[in-house]
């Protein structure tokens, strides 16, 4: 069972690590990704407990994920506004995975941060040497 949950939050964190590289998920299109591909690992971990924490930080995203779904209907183009909430989507299953973590791999990803940014950094200088990364 250990490893099947080492497993679990290395799959997290990579997806965590991919979002920040996909187009930093701000297009419609990436929300949708990175929505399935975390509810997917949401279920996939149907077996443990799942706990809801409602701290500062997740009432405020639950608020404007509401405001989000209230401007579909006052909005000029509402197609466009109901595509939009794919944008924030995805946060929702990803906190409910950060929150099913312990102290230590929660730390974990505030680590890795900083090792995700050297890694983009690099393939920017990649990119300088070779246009046709």
């Amino acid at each position: 069972m250990e490893k099947e949950t080492c497993i679990q939050n290395s799959a997290v964190f990579i997806c965590f690590a991919v979002s920040i590289a996909f187009f930093g998920m701000y297009y419609e299109f990436c929300g949708a990704a990175g929505t399935a591909v975390l509810s997917l690992i949401l279920i996939l971990q149907r077996n443990r407990r799942t706990v809801f924490r409602l701290s500062l930080g997740a009432a405020l995203y639950l608020l404007f994920l509401l405001c989000y779904v209230l401007s579909v209907f006052v909005a000029v183009d509402s197609g466009m506004a109901f595509a939009g909430i794919g944008k924030i989507l995805w946060i929702l299953p990803f906190l409910l995975l950060y929150q099913q973590q312990d102290r230590e791999n929660r730390d974990l990803f505030f680590r890795g941060i900083p090792w995700i940014g050297v890694v983009l950094a690099l393939f920017g200088l990649a990119g300088y040497f070779v246009p046709a990364i």
